[in-house]
């Protein structure tokens, strides 16, 4: 390359003179090294021209690139491989690292729907407790609801008078006022408008107030009444003399608040009719009532 051609001739034979004419260029793909002689040492072909083109020149510079370019990428699968290998540990490594999280997610995950199916059955069962309750109290309600009982106050039919019954606490501890026997005397005749004798008055205290303390205030004591046979009348113009008598304190609380009113007394009642017996106080009557309502229910379960 870079050579000229030799114009050669045969000069004995088997070789090639050179001749004037037509010349033969021989072209071969092989190329004339300069040894170091004085002159190119010729060859079938071109000889080297020590100088190069700049073409020559360009094709040395690529061939010296590439040279080093595959020393270079010989040196390379190595190092990519080790790239690869520690690309390929850190994947795992995060993969494992995923794989703990999502593990630690599915935990907490499974926890709280645990909390929460435990929180919606305490939930439950407060309603369930709340409406049980409300079923208890509404079925106490219907039991309830059964039966009505009651009591009322009944005159006695053969009418009554008002008498004020008095009562004061001496400073000494004593008693100042009236006492049924006292209220019998004063207030009683017999027939004909007799004064009662002693076994006359107590006869009639104990019926008419049925051996119950008296109570302070007004109460109803009967315009008639008949003991033994005999009928005595109430006398609204008679006086009854006040006594001093000793009482205890509890006593004459008792005295006080005295449980019946003489010419009156107290009917149970349930469901609005009347139930057989008479009672002292209202209290009686009613607790009367609810006791014969519970027993018609038992009867009836």
């Amino acid at each position: 390359m870079g050579g000229h051609p030799i114009n050669l001739q045969p000069c004995r034979a088997g070789t090639l003179r050179g001749y004037h004419g037509n010349s033969i260029n021989i072209n071969i793909q092989k190329t004339t090294i300069n040894n170091g002689a004085l002159f190119p040492t010729p060859s079938y072909g071109y000889y080297q021209d020590p100088r190069l083109s700049k073409g020559e020149k360009w094709l040395l510079g690529i061939g010296a690139v590439a040279t080093i370019g595959g020393a270079v990428l010989g040196a390379l699968p190595d190092k990519t491989q080790k790239v690869m290998d520690d690309m390929q540990a850190t994947l795992a490594d995060n993969q494992a690292k995923l794989d703990q999280i999502q593990r630690d997610l599915d935990a907490t995950n499974t926890e709280n729907q645990r909390l929460r199916e435990q929180a919606a059955a305490r939930r439950q069962a407060a309603v369930d407790e709340v409406a049980a309750t409300r079923a208890a109290s509404q079925a106490q309600q219907n039991q309830n609801a059964d039966f009505t009982a009651g009591a009322r106050e009944v005159k006695d039919n053969n009418g009554t008078s008002t008498y004020t019954v008095r009562a004061k606490k001496n400073a000494d501890g004593t008693v100042t006022g009236d006492t049924g026997y006292s209220i019998i005397a004063g207030k009683y005749k017999g027939e004909g408008g007799k004064a009662l004798t002693h076994s006359e008055i107590m006869a009639l205290a104990r019926e008419i107030f049925k051996g119950k303390a008296l109570k302070a205030g007004d109460i109803e004591l009967p315009n008639e009444v008949t003991v033994n046979g005999k009928t005595y009348t109430y006398d609204k113009s008679g006086t009854v003399a006040e006594q001093t008598f000793t009482l205890t304190d509890q006593k004459f609380e008792i005295y006080q608040s005295g449980a019946r009113q003489a010419g009156s007394h107290w009917v149970a009642t349930l469901n609005g009719k009347d139930l057989a017996g008479q009672y002292n106080t209202e209290a009686e009557a009613k607790a009367a009532a609810e006791e014969e309502g519970k027993k018609q229910q038992s009867a009836q379960a």
